[in-house]
């Protein structure tokens, strides 16, 4: 992992406890830079190069979609 968090995809791949409610991560695109990605193109994708967990919903939709 380097100092931003960012964690190059061919020494450690992402695992789905990375990823959110629907599978997704960010990655590093060569071309594109930045996107959301579900885990299961991150590997094949030869252009992503890095990538994180993604981040938690807002605490409002957090508070709004709580099953009770």
């Amino acid at each position: 992992m380097d100092k931003n968090g960012w964690i190059n995809k061919n020494a450690q791949p992402p695992t789905d406890a990375d990823c959110d409610a629907w599978r997704c991560i960010l990655v590093w695109h060569e071309f594109q830079g930045l996107m959301v990605m579900g885990v299961h193109n991150t590997m094949i994708n030869q252009f992503v190069t890095h990538w994180r967990p993604s981040l938690p919903p807002p605490e409002q939709y957090i508070e709004n979609h709580r099953k009770e």
